[in-house]
């Protein structure tokens, strides 16, 4: 199992978290996929296991997975983003779902042939994966009409329609006879015997009391506090005063003495008929007043005739026969004003006009007037970036000349023990401005771990090697000023707008206050330059939206991915690193964001991404990277990846690429660690003797000599903003964040105000007792 999963190299390494270094991330998603796989289950349901795997691993683990269902006879459901070509091909039946609903089930060999049926034709050289997830999408399934001569009404008729849902039930209901069977017998049984209609009305009264109690706390808590909050009071509220936990004799003891203390006949009324022990009071009269409990009471402490009534007198409950009548009455009450109460929340308690429904990921498509429109007011946004940096000019014109360079030395040269792991071995490279270089590898191969460390981010375990920025050496003070990070998680604050968390972090990190105190008219071009960061990323139609809850409401993922790089351009970064931002997302959202990742290159940044399952024709740089953290290729793609196929092409032993095969795929299969070891080849070691390495080194060679009539970058302050304004600016988000969530406030003061009066009333009550 662990060599199927590709888990050798990490069998003796703790797991660890967020705060212990452990698996990465796509070792953790393999690593829950083993466990189970192992178990005796023949059931399996598998959600997004691709996501944070390379292409390559996913195919290998899939293709393992159909070996089993077919000879181990076990059934497997697994949802997948971004499916390659192969990994499709693996899989026996498709389930197409959008919004909700299934569009197609069925065989995967027929999925083609039904879309055409519809008027949907797959284009020769587009993947199926892609197709499929696209064409349930209504802005871009149009490109896919076929036959658009013949006028479409229905796919088939009503009657037809009948007919395959009433046989599709049929075949569900003998698939699971036994259930149906036992209900029957069960419904029989119980409406034959007698017993139970004898608590009918009570047991129906209290059923609606509790539904329509529901739905109130439904209609009001819209948001997850309020109803978690509003849940545990109803609950602790029900349970104290149902007079099961409480007897109604001590309730009335505890009441009589809080208000014989404060003088009050309005709340001691109030207090007695909010009691909710009536469902308890029907019941218990209905069955205690019976014949079969007309005994006489020979209990002399209690006055009572019979023990019916002897029982309900010690519980405190009423033993008269009128009380059975008023409960009932009183039940159905309660359902009548919690229905009120529902009726009057559902309208009361809307959805606010900014917490949109959580939407789904489609892309945003510009028209030829909104891209031509979407150009950096030139003059005065560049002004204002450069006159928030607060650096010589020098250092402004090399702000967007910035290259990186790390040679990590072998660690045993340095004198360290051999038994540490070492995770980054003989790594050289660069990244240049305007051009998108990514980092690739099979997971576990160290490209995160790279990409903290460039990023100043590594801070545990031993560090050698050297990092240059425009020919000066890397200082850390100065080169977090002009990088960004991009995480995989995408974490705010739910209550903020778009517009709000980009001008918090602009005040925040970049120092314009002084700017705008002294000068009116940056005010303005602030606000132009954070529009036009909105409209760069592609988020200028949604601004004013919330960020929301993941899966809630508010922002969709492939958003929120957009976001966080916008978040980072705010602050005019020369340097940007994105760790993984199209993990858990599908093709057509993973495109979106690739978009604004190559908009962003454009404008003359420094980008760095690394990626798991790429479609590389984006890319103009790859660095290949293999376990053990060695970098197998680095150099440019050329045009449809030209370049890297001629260069593994020309390593004897390995295979052509095949029509039509996606390269990234082909290139993280062929330098897997089987196939390098069935080969006996070392990818690492031939690529440092190949004339591609001898080039990657002359250009960095180059690049680490500083230009002539240059200087290296120098802040005078450590942060561009002062402790004070930065902690104004985080106390205004803050602000923001509480103003926008009423409901959250109101419940805080709602629950402190409750439990304080409890406490007081308890307090009233020991003393007087």
């Amino acid at each position: 199992m662990q060599h199927i999963l590709g888990l050798e190299i990490c069998a003796d390494i703790l797991v660890g978290d967020e705060m212990k270094r452990g698996l990465s991330g796509g070792q953790k998603k393999r690593l829950t996929t083993g466990e189970m796989l192992a178990g005796p289950a023949k059931s399996f349901f598998l959600d997004e296991i691709s996501t944070g795997l390379d292409s390559s691993t996913t195919f290998q683990i899939v293709r393992f997975m159909r070996q089993m269902v077919h000879i181990m006879d076990v059934t497997m459901i697994i949802a997948l983003f971004q499916p390659a070509p192969e990994t499709y091909e693996l899989f026996d039946d498709i389930i197409l779902l959008s919004e909700g609903e299934i569009v197609y089930q069925g065989p995967r060999e027929s999925v083609l042939h039904f879309f055409e049926s519809v008027g949907f034709k797959c284009p020769e050289r587009k993947g199926v994966a892609d197709f499929l997830q696209e064409i349930t999408s209504k802005k871009d399934q149009e490109q896919y009409w076929f036959r658009r001569d013949i006028p479409y009404q229905h796919g088939i008729s009503k009657w037809e329609l009948f007919k395959a849902c009433f046989s599709r039930e049929w075949l569900l209901m003998k698939r699971n006879y036994f259930l149906y069977i036992f209900k029957t017998f069960q419904i029989t049984m119980m409406a034959l015997i007698a017993m139970f209609f004898r608590q009918l009305l009570a047991f129906f009264c209290v059923n609606q009391m509790a539904l329509s109690l529901f739905r109130f706390i439904a209609a009001v808590g819209r948001t997850k506090v309020v109803a978690h909050i509003l849940g545990s009071i109803t609950i602790l509220v029900v349970s104290v005063l149902s007079g099961v936990t409480v007897s109604r004799t001590k309730q009335q003891l505890f009441f009589i003495l809080s208000i014989s203390y404060s003088r009050d006949l309005i709340l001691s009324l109030s207090c007695e008929i909010f009691t909710y022990d009536y469902g308890q009071n029907a019941i218990a009269i209905n069955e205690f007043l019976d014949k079969r409990w007309s005994a006489k009471n020979i209990d002399p402490r209690i006055p009572e005739p019979t023990d019916g009534k002897a029982f309900l007198n010690a519980r405190g409950i009423f033993t008269e026969d009128y009380w059975y009548w008023i409960s009932v009455a009183a039940l159905i009450g309660f359902s009548l004003l919690f229905n009120i109460f529902f009726h009057s929340g559902s309208i009361l308690f809307e959805s606010r006009a900014l917490l949109h429904a959580f939407g789904n990921s489609k892309a945003i498509i510009k028209e030829d007037e909104d891209q031509k429109k979407s150009t950096f007011a030139s003059s005065s946004v560049e002004n204002m970036a450069t006159g928030t940096t607060e650096h010589s000019s020098a250092s402004v014109g090399n702000s967007f000349e910035v290259s990186l360079v790390i040679c990590c030395q072998e660690m045993k040269k340095q004198g360290i023990e051999e038994n540490k792991l070492q995770l980054l071995r003989d790594i050289s490279g660069a990244f240049r401005p305007g051009i998108l270089t990514t980092l690739v590898g099979v997971s576990g191969a160290g490209k995160t771990t790279l990409m903290d460390v460039l990023a100043g981010r590594k801070t545990g375990g031993y560090i050698e090697g050297s990092i240059s920025i425009s020919g000066y050496p890397k200082n850390q003070a100065t080169f977090a000023r002009i990088s960004g990070y991009c995480e995989q998680n995408d974490i705010y604050i739910p209550q903020m707008l778009q517009f709000t968390n980009l001008l918090c972090f602009l005040l925040g990190c970049v120092s314009v206050t002084r700017l705008i105190r002294k000068h009116e008219r940056y005010v303005p071009i602030l606000q132009m330059f954070i529009e036009e960061i909105l409209e760069l990323v592609e988020l200028h139609s949604v601004r004013h939206f919330i960020v929301g809850l993941p899966g809630i409401n508010g922002l969709s993922t492939e958003q929120r991915k957009r976001l966080t790089i916008a978040v980072e351009l705010v602050a005019n970064p020369s340097i940007i690193f994105m760790d993984e931002p199209t993990t858990g997302l599908d093709a057509r959202a993973a495109a979106v964001v690739m978009r604004t990742v190559r908009n962003t290159v454009d404008r003359g940044r420094t980008v760095v991404c690394t990626i798991h399952q790429p479609s590389i024709d984006i890319f103009e740089n790859l660095l290949l990277m293999k376990i053990g953290g060695q970098v197998i290729y680095g150099g440019p793609l050329g045009r449809n990846s030209q370049n890297l196929i001629e260069y593994f092409e020309g390593i004897t032993g390995v295979p052509k690429i095949k029509d039509g095969y996606n390269p990234a795929t082909w290139m993280l299969e062929i330098t897997a660690s089987v196939f390098e070891s069935q080969l006996n080849l070392d990818f690492a070691e031939l690529y440092a003797k190949s004339d591609l390495y001898q080039k990657n080194q002359e250009l960095i060679k180059e690049i680490c000599t500083p230009v002539p009539g240059t200087k290296d970058l120098y802040f005078p302050t450590k942060y561009s903003q002062s402790f004070v304004s930065q902690c104004k600016a985080c106390f205004w988000k803050q602000n923001c964040s509480y103003w926008r969530n009423p409901e959250y406030n109101a419940i805080r003061f709602f629950v402190t105000i409750f439990i304080g009066i409890n406490i007081y009333e308890k307090y009233i009550f020991i003393r007087l007792m």
